[in-house]
């Protein structure tokens, strides 16, 4: 797995910076639109593309987020060690 793209944001924003994931030579595919994250209680986390749909909260229209990729929560675990790993010496710079 190799990081592609790094691509930094806005520092004040919780998006820390976007980035492109290789998951290869055994697979030769490539995953765009990832994000690096911080939580508001100050924890880094990565998360896929997404897309909204619009849910009726009573009488109030809400978005509703959703995951294009989804991983099991066991493997979610372990996909995010290991992401978070390949992101820091991007974030060192």
């Amino acid at each position: 797995m190799e990081i592609l793209n790094y691509d930094e944001k806005n520092a004040s924003s919780s998006v820390l910076a976007e980035f492109s994931i290789y998951w290869g030579p055994q697979y030769g595919m490539t995953f765009h639109k990832w994000k690096l994250i911080r939580s508001k209680r100050g924890d880094l986390f990565v998360t896929g593309p997404s897309y909204s749909t619009e849910v009726m909260d009573g009488f109030v229209p809400k978005k509703e987020w959703h995951q294009m990729i989804e991983f099991s929560k066991e493997k979610n675990s372990a996909f995010q060690k290991k992401v978070l790993e390949l992101l820091e010496p991007f974030m060192r710079k």
